[in-house]
């Protein structure tokens, strides 16, 4: 069961932020739009000078924010899922009589995957706590004159 639960997480990691978010941020699920969204919400913060975030930057990051947040908690299931189908697996390894090398090897794939869902928990924790820079990779190439 604990397998399944976890390939069903790492299968819908990208499906639930859009489908949760479909309703009120659904055109942001399309990724030229968003690009397009942010070059346009960027260049209007740059060339008016704004002391806050334009109205359509606001809602970009608001998005974002939302969109990283649901995948920190399908990471917090995952990491807890293969660690805890990791250390049952390295117990069956150590109490095994037969197939031992077996049990090793599915040990140390899940403790591998554990690791590494830990690893893209921490990037959406960090993109959680700082949406406009984790925004910033998604700007379209050649916007770099947002001012024009």
């Amino acid at each position: 069961m604990l397998a399944v639960a976890g390939v069903a997480l790492v299968g819908t990691f990208n499906l639930i932020p859009p489908a949760l978010l479909s309703e009120r941020y659904g055109r942001y699920n399309d990724w030229a739009t968003l690009q397009t969204a942010l070059a346009g919400a960027l260049g209007t913060l740059w060339r008016e000078q704004a002391s806050t975030l334009p109205p359509e930057l606001a809602r970009l990051v608001d998005y974002w924010l939302l969109w990283h947040a649901i995948k920190v908690v399908s990471c917090i299931a995952a990491v807890a899922v293969f660690t805890t189908l990791g250390v049952t697996l390295w117990n069956r390894y150590l109490a095994a009589t037969q197939r031992a090398a077996f049990w090793r090897s599915v040990a140390t794939v899940a403790t591998i995957v554990a690791a590494l869902a830990t690893g893209v928990l921490v990037l959406n924790v960090q993109a959680t706590a700082v949406p406009l820079v984790a925004l910033l990779p998604a700007l379209p190439e050649g916007s770099h004159d947002l001012a024009g």
